[in-house]
């Protein structure tokens, strides 16, 4: 992640961070909160696991569209939503 990041500072192209799985407790889970955090990076969202994703994969689909109501479906809405307030600004 710090290798992308590094590439859009030398860009200047604005980022976020969508944390995929974030629920999973991790010793890279807690490294990559630290590094965030330390960084001042902004989070756009936290997408914890949901088995309706792989569902949804295995139908080809995005699980937005297979399972809306799932806990991924909803934190994903709410992900564009705070995007798409953010790219309004710039």
């Amino acid at each position: 992640m710090s290798r992308a990041i590094e590439m859009v500072n030398q860009f200047n192209i604005p980022f976020g961070i969508v944390i995929n799985k974030a629920d999973l407790k991790s010793a890279s889970q807690k490294q990559l909160n630290k590094y965030i955090e330390k960084a001042g990076h902004e989070i756009l969202g936290r997408i914890n696991f949901d088995l309706s994703i792989p569902e949804a994969m295995s139908y080809a689909e995005p699980v937005v569209d297979y399972a809306p109501e799932s806990v991924a479906s909803q934190a994903i809405n709410k992900i564009y939503i705070k995007l798409k307030q953010t790219l309004s600004k710039l």
